[in-house]
Parts: C-alpha cells; sequence; structure tokens
C-alpha cells in the first residue's frame, strides 16, 4: 500500500528492481498458500461440526442415557438425561478424563443406581 501511495510512481503497482519483483512474487506465493491452506482446514472444521450435531441428534431422539469417550476415555458427548439421573450437569463432565485407555478394547459397564432404583 505504501508503494502504491507515496513512493513513485504514485497509483502503479509497477515494481522496478528484480529483488523487489522476486521479493513481491515470494510474497503473494506465501499468501496464496495461506488463504488455500486456510480454507481447506475451516471446510474440515465445518465438516466435523456438522457431523458432530448430526450425531448428536441422532443420540438425542433415543430415549436411553448416552455418554461418549473418546480414545483418551474423554467425555466428548453427555446426554442431558443423564444429567437428570446422575445429579450432574453435562458442563461438569464434558472434557473430562476418567480413565487412561490401554489395551483399545471395547466395553460394556453396567450399574446400580439405587437412589433411582435403576440400572445403567
Amino acid at each position: 500500500m505504501g508503494d502504491w501511495f507515496f513512493l513513485p510512481p504514485r497509483h502503479s503497482l509497477l515494481v522496478r528492481e528484480p529483488v523487489d519483483q522476486i521479493n513481491a512474487a515470494i510474497f503473494v506465493g506465501v499468501s496464496l498458500a495461506v488463504l488455500f491452506f486456510s480454507a481447506l482446514t475451516r471446510r474440515a472444521a465445518t465438516r466435523e461440526l456438522a457431523a458432530r450435531d448430526r450425531i448428536a441428534g441422532i443420540l438425542e431422539c433415543t430415549g436411553d442415557g448416552v455418554c461418549t469417550v473418546d480414545g483418551e476415555w474423554r467425555v466428548t458427548y453427555f446426554k442431558p438425561q443423564l444429567a437428570h439421573l446422575g445429579g450432574v450437569e453435562p458442563a461438569q463432565v464434558l472434557g473430562r478424563s476418567y480413565w487412561v485407555m490401554e489395551q483399545r478394547k471395547t466395553v460394556h459397564f453396567e450399574a446400580s443406581y439405587a437412589s433411582q432404583d435403576q440400572w445403567l
């Protein structure tokens, strides 16, 4: 912008020196690469959020209490129905890690919840 407004010839994008031409080309190339990769990242993040919303919508339609964890046992989804049963709010649970998953095996948990007279 400084070249455009203040350096002769004014209001021109003419770059006279070869070094300045190379620098301008590098700047434009890096800028285009940053724009391209940021667009890819934004697109991937948008797809991930849409997938999460779709899965959460499906889980909300079930009558079961559902809690999901990732590979490191961090809670990634906590259905509000579980908050009612367990007396804990989703915000208190989401993102917390409960165990370190070492064997990478699917497991099933079942427990008696005496105060509600229910099995979970």
